[in-house]
């Protein structure tokens, strides 16, 4: 697991082939090797994995998550719920337990229901700066803009170091339409986590929305970046660089997930295109298609749930 931290996976991998080769009985193993795979993307590896955790050992509560952490991400809610009920009934103080799930019924439009987790969550560690964020995360959905800036706010005082929590809040401040809090929030988070390639295409987005020329630096963090794949057509699309035709012929994938999941993105900046050049019949059509796509977990996804929200939709 020092390897995997490192993100030397093949390593991680080699030294719990071993460790399960020694003891074929060692759920913690399976549910090890079931993170790194999980890590490389490898997802259909690693359910196998925490499979065998959890029929190694029914009461380990944290293999039962894990496995709940696969499934969410192969976008199977009723079996990920399932599962971390299951971790909960084990352990009824975990609350990255009760995020997950209410990830889960976010994800399937039970706000309700997310709601209610979140709040536990809330409940167990009222200073978990995640918990708040994820409960952010659903208010902004229910359209509850206020609630959830106040816990994005307070995310932020309990995680200043964080870039996520000012990513997160700078999306809230997007979502408002308070573009110039929300380029404030995103160049801290691009100045903590300058190798991350999403919060350089809000920033642009919040200043192309708010009026400006944001393009020369655009071109430049791209250049920076060095991007030899996605989302690197994102970026060469907002510079007119190659068309939208051309964004949706790269966004595809051999490997079904990654294909939504690229199209998801794909037709959300689509949409978010339309927009700036003041097209609102277009934005709807390409943010819902950004619906169809299922992805629920994505930034895109929710980001494209608000702003039909805001057009009325």
């Amino acid at each position: 697991m020092t390897h995997s931290a490192k993100r030397e996976f093949d390593r991680a991998i080699l030294d719990l082939d071993t460790a399960i080769s020694l003891n074929p009985k060692d759920a913690r193993a399976y549910n090890d090797r079931c993170l790194v795979r999980f890590e490389r993307k490898e997802y259909d590896r690693a359910l196998a994995d925490c499979d065998n955790a959890v029929r190694t050992d029914p009461k380990y509560a944290g293999a039962t998550k894990s496995r709940g952490r696969v499934r969410l991400r192969m976008r199977n809610y009723d079996g990920a719920i399932e599962d971390f009920s299951k971790a909960i009934q084990l352990n009824e103080g975990d609350v990255q337990a009760y995020l997950e799930r209410c990830a889960g019924y976010a994800a399937m439009g039970d706000y309700d229901s997310a709601m209610t987790n979140c709040n536990r969550a809330v409940e167990l560690e009222p200073k978990l700066a995640a918990a708040l964020s994820s409960r952010g995360s659903v208010y902004l959905r229910q359209g509850r803009f206020e609630q959830a800036m106040a816990d994005y706010d307070a995310a932020v005082k309990l995680r200043p170091e964080s870039p996520s929590a000012y990513a997160n809040r700078g999306w809230g401040h997007f979502y408002r339409g308070n573009l110039e809090a929300a380029q404030s929030d995103l160049n801290v988070a691009i100045e903590m986590s300058p190798q991350e390639p999403y919060y350089p295409i809000w920033l642009y987005l919040a200043r192309a929305r708010d009026g400006q020329d944001a393009t020369s630096d655009l071109a430049k963090t791209l250049g920076e970046l060095n991007l030899t794949g996605w989302p690197a057509p994102i970026y060469k699309f907002f510079l007119g660089k190659i068309a939208a035709e051309s964004l949706l012929q790269e966004a595809k994938h051999i490997d079904y997930r990654k294909n939504q999941e690229q199209y998801c993105e794909a037709y959300f900046y689509l949409g978010q295109q339309a927009l700036i050049q003041d097209d609102r019949n277009e934005a709807i059509r390409w943010f819902k298609a950004t619906l169809d796509t299922k992805v629920a977990e994505f930034v895109e996804y929710r980001a494209a749930l608000v702003e039909l929200w805001r057009l009325n939709q």
